[in-house]
């Protein structure tokens, strides 16, 4: 089965939280939810977390925890 578009974001961090930045970056693997941040929701994929903006919630509305997923920017 293929990876499913369905939006462009992200890049690892080794400080457990990356910023979109740069066209291109990308982040994958398990999907574990989201969890409230100071400015907003956080996505948290392997331990990476990464700001929800509102196309990333859609986009991961329907994603079951533990799904595998690819963000690109």
């Amino acid at each position: 089965m293929g990876w499913k578009k369905v939006n462009n974001q992200g890049e690892d961090s080794e400080h457990g939280f990356i910023k979109w930045t740069e066209v291109g970056q990308s982040l994958e693997g398990s999907w574990n939810g989201t969890s409230e941040g100071k400015f907003g929701d956080l996505g948290d994929i392997n331990g990476t977390r990464f700001p929800m903006h509102t196309v990333l919630e859609r986009a991961f509305e329907e994603i079951a925890e533990g799904t595998m997923v690819k963000v690109i920017y």
